[in-house]
């Protein structure tokens, strides 16, 4: 069985029978800057499952540029709907 215990703490997840739709937790951090910018540009309705698969696809160098990046948004008060979504996707 796998270790959901990040997804959880990341997302929320949908009551039902499918596949939950992704969507990035209130932490500030590299993933989440991650699941916003990744949910804007490829698809909002996308799942978690998916989600997972996508950002375990991403090289260290690719997650540390995520959590730089998040980081510096927070330090400069920029962490906003334009400024999170609007970014690079790796």
């Amino acid at each position: 069985m796998a270790d959901n215990s990040k997804v959880d703490s990341v997302c929320k997840s949908s009551k039902g029978s499918g596949k939950a739709k992704m969507r990035p937790g209130p932490t500030k951090n590299g993933r989440n800057l991650c699941t916003h910018r990744w949910r804007k540009q490829v698809q909002s309705s996308r799942s978690t499952e998916e989600f997972q698969k996508y950002y375990n696809g991403l090289t260290a160098i690719q997650q540390k540029g995520y959590d730089d990046e998040a980081a510096a948004l927070v330090a400069n008060k920029n962490w906003d709907t334009k400024s999170i979504c609007n970014g690079t996707l790796y």
